[in-house]
């Protein structure tokens, strides 16, 4: 199986220690992430996990997220999970809220375990800025002969 794992991106962070660089920054991230759609499509990744802190709440534009969506639609061989973090929980009116994503993405609300042909996904979204996450000792494994997988993202 091949997959790609991605965390803590942060777009539109503003960048404040950089001065007039923020804005170059931050292109840069959406940047990398059309090299990410094309090395994923080369490659044929059939999974991406994406662990927390897709964006930075506070500070993000409509226009990144359908930028990035419109990175998502060149990957729809890819089946992508996110689990969102501190900085991007899934709560009322956040991206995850107000934005449609495309069939290939699955968003992790809570403690869910998705079934593929080849791996059982569990995965956890933060619910809140100050989510304490899962105890990973409740996580009850599925047994079906698949290998599993747990996409989450911790604060340290």
């Amino acid at each position: 199986m091949k997959f790609l794992h991605l965390a803590d991106i942060h777009l539109d962070m503003p960048f404040k220690l950089v001065g007039t660089m923020g804005e170059k920054r931050r292109m840069m991230q959406l940047d990398i992430l059309r090299q990410v759609a094309e090395y994923v499509n080369k490659n044929k990744i059939k999974y991406m996990f994406i662990a927390g802190d897709l964006y930075e709440h506070e500070y993000i534009k409509d226009g990144t997220i359908n930028a990035l969506i419109n990175i998502i639609k060149k990957m729809p061989d890819t089946q992508i999970f996110i689990s969102p973090g501190n900085h991007d929980p899934f709560v009322a009116g956040s991206v995850y809220d107000r934005f449609e994503f495309p069939a290939n993405v699955h968003i992790f609300s809570d403690l869910e375990v998705v079934e593929t042909e080849d791996y059982n996904i569990y995965g956890y979204g933060f619910s809140d800025f100050y989510d304490d996450g899962i105890n990973l000792d409740d996580i009850e494994l599925l047994d079906n002969g698949k290998k599993n997988i747990l996409v989450i993202h911790r604060r340290c």
